[in-house]
């Protein structure tokens, strides 16, 4: 978070916090050991110096900037306007690979 309020001036993270929480919760799994025991969590890494890529990817931002453009089309503005402003609050969060 003080990286986006450093580089973005990002002030209040309310609208935020399901997208951490969604984000959080993607990066874990849970095992389970013995059927009496309660789940067991496990953090998924791709290598010993870098956390798992959960982040949205190109095709899916692309995908849903056509279903909100599809809404547009036929006018439900309601609907289109929370689809707009959640691919605009993930674009901050936005991974990609290459420059």
């Amino acid at each position: 978070m003080c990286l986006l309020h450093d580089q973005v001036r990002i002030i209040c993270f309310d609208e935020y916090e399901h997208l951490f929480i969604q984000i959080y919760s993607r990066l874990r799994a849970a095992f389970t050991a013995l059927p009496l025991l309660p789940s067991l969590y496990g953090y998924l890494l791709r290598n010993y110096f870098v956390f798992i890529s959960v982040g949205l990817k190109l095709k899916e931002l692309v995908e849903r900037l056509q279903i909100a453009y599809r809404l547009t089309a036929n006018g439900k503005f309601q609907e289109d306007a929370e689809k707009f402003r959640s691919i605009l609050l993930f674009v901050l969060l936005f991974i990609v690979e290459s420059r």
